[in-house]
């Protein structure tokens, strides 16, 4: 296990210890997916209505915005068994058969070379 996915394990961990423990699995997955949604749009509202999106209230609003989103994920994965990090090296690896030579690091160095 590399960094990344200890990094994003402890995450779940921690986040899953502010769950209400008194709800069903059924009651968690309905009431943090109708949440999680709420969040995207929120976070969408923002950046189709900015002219530009930077600056410090912005980056404020979004990291607010993109940690309520991880922790809906988080609980979301826990309630259902999945660790975060399989699920980031399941999209890694989803990439790289999608993406192909764009996922090997020598191709942007030799973008950048030329």
């Amino acid at each position: 296990m590399n960094n990344i996915s200890e990094a994003l394990d402890l995450y779940q961990t921690e986040a899953c210890k502010t769950m209400n423990t008194n709800l069903t699995q059924k009651e968690i997955n309905s009431k943090m997916a109708m949440k999680l949604v709420a969040e995207i749009g929120a976070l969408c509202d923002k950046i189709v209505g900015a002219d530009h999106f930077f600056g410090t209230l912005q980056d404020a609003f979004m990291e607010e915005k993109l940690g309520d989103i991880l922790w809906f994920i988080a609980i979301i994965a826990d309630n259902n068994g999945i660790r975060l990090s399989d699920i980031a090296n399941y999209n890694i690896d989803k990439l790289r058969k999608r993406h192909g030579h764009q996922f090997n690091e020598n191709y942007y160095l030799e973008k950048e070379l030329k």
